[in-house]
């Protein structure tokens, strides 16, 4: 059995592959807050830019990063469609 680093181009693959993956995360993790703080603010809530600034799109627990991954590509996500996020001062 050999090792990867014997096959360097195979090892970049795979660093750049995870790279995306992480990426695409990051950006559903971006998605899902924005359309969770419209609902709030909706609901009534108030949001400051404090409370923003301590929000990350980089979640590092309870996600399996570099597990096996699944992905059906017969299913299109929702396009993206920002809205402005009115923030309270």
């Amino acid at each position: 059995m050999q090792k990867w680093g014997e096959y360097p181009v195979e090892q970049s693959k795979r660093m750049k592959y995870m790279d995306v993956i992480a990426n695409a995360i990051m950006l559903q993790n971006v998605v899902d807050l924005t359309d969770v703080l419209h609902e709030m603010r909706s609901e009534g809530f108030e949001i400051t830019a404090e409370q923003l600034r301590s929000l990350s799109p980089y979640m590092r627990e309870n996600i399996l990063r570099f597990g096996k991954r699944s992905i059906n590509m017969d299913e299109m996500p929702d396009p993206l469609r920002p809205k402005p996020l009115s923030v309270a001062a």
